[in-house]
């Protein structure tokens, strides 16, 4: 039975409390190769990430100048279905240490053109892989490569020691990656008066909401606003059939037009954005009344009736919305006609869009 030393035990120890650390995504990819270079020494440490479906691999080398073949990236990609380490990644989905000599003789990899055209010119005769949990269809594989096939299996035990370790330690910079994210977008719209944002977790809860967010909330929607972590029906089916209109990749979606609520001469409008995978609300209000109405030479309130003329309503609605009576719009409409030289609310309407004063509230 293998055994190890104090001081492999003690390097392995220096390396786990390396990968525990508070690190992004970005921080662990570097470090897991300068951490494994010390733990079992290798020519080349290469972090990869193969996309199976498109046939490329997203490459970290430990240096800069490891890789010194001319077009190494795309000779490497044409030869992946050949690579028997992603062949064995692709069907395991997550392993521990493995070996190219552990699945073909070296005569049988000097056949293979993976060899020929890539390993032999950059001078590696073996390589050891151990393979991170990844969603389909990317393979995330951790190899270390060498020059002889010279691979002891102490050091492969010291690499299924940390194997476990590397999993978690993935899964924190993952998470911690995801949650300074958040903390960015939140900051810079906090940091923005009349900004409001709501960041929704993957199971459309809310998991961040600022509190003019709240406040707009309670405005436009009133009683039907928060419960605890759950949005609004309007809003819940609004972001549904949104998510609809972009699963269908034998079509391309429509624009992602923001939900426009509508008061009295303000209006607010939500746009959906996608952040990490999460969705991102961003709210905003201002005044429903077009800017440079005023051209017209209309009141503020006559400006506002003008706009509910454009999208059909009549006076009693208009009243209703503005909770004043249908003879006082009326009044408002009889200024408005005289203003613009128009006889008919078709008429003042069309005048107001060919005029660009009234334009699609988005």
């Amino acid at each position: 039975m293998l055994r190890l030393s104090q001081h492999d035990l003690k390097c392995l120890m220096e390396f786990l409390r390396q990968m525990y650390a508070l690190q992004t995504l970005d921080s662990f990819r570097k470090n897991v190769l300068t951490g494994l270079q010390q733990l079992v020494p290798s020519d080349i440490a290469a972090y990869n990430e193969v996309n199976l479906r498109t046939q490329h691999n997203q490459v970290i080398y430990d240096r800069p100048e490891a890789m010194n073949l001319r077009d190494g990236a795309q000779i490497f990609d044409r030869y992946i279905p050949e690579h028997p380490l992603i062949a064995y990644s692709r069907r395991r989905r997550g392993h521990g240490a493995v070996k190219i000599s552990d699945f073909v003789s070296a005569a049988q990899y000097h056949r293979l053109g993976l060899y020929n055209e890539f390993f032999r010119l950059i001078g590696i005769e073996d390589q050891m892989v151990m393979s991170l949990p990844s969603c389909r269809p990317v393979l995330i594989g951790i190899a270390l490569n060498r020059s002889r096939r010279n691979f002891k299996e102490r050091e492969r035990l010291l690499l299924n020691l940390a194997y476990p370790h590397l999993i978690e330690a993935y899964a924190n910079a993952e998470a911690w990656t995801r949650m300074t994210g958040r903390l960015k977008v939140v900051n810079q719209a906090v940091r923005e008066s009349s900004a409001a944002i709501i960041l929704l977790n993957s199971k459309g809860r809310v998991e961040v909401i600022t509190p003019k967010a709240i406040s707009l909330i309670g405005k436009y929607l009133g009683g039907h606003g928060l419960l605890g972590d759950v949005l609004p029906d309007l809003l819940q089916r609004w972001i549904a059939r949104q998510e609809k209109q972009q699963v269908d990749p034998s079509e391309v979606p429509p624009p992602r037009e923001p939900l426009i609520v509508q008061l009295k001469e303000t209006q607010l409008a939500v746009r959906l954005f996608e952040h990490l995978g999460e969705h991102l609300l961003f709210m905003k209000e201002s005044s429903a009344v077009p800017e440079g109405i005023d051209a017209f030479g209309l009141t503020r309130r006559e400006s506002v009736v003008l706009l509910w003329i454009s999208r059909g309503k009549t006076n009693k609605d208009i009243a209703a919305i503005l909770g004043t009576s249908p003879r006082t719009i009326q009044k408002h409409v009889e200024h408005i006609f005289r203003k613009l030289g128009v006889e008919t609310r078709t008429a003042a309407a069309s005048k107001a869009l060919t005029l660009g004063s009234i334009e699609a509230q988005n």
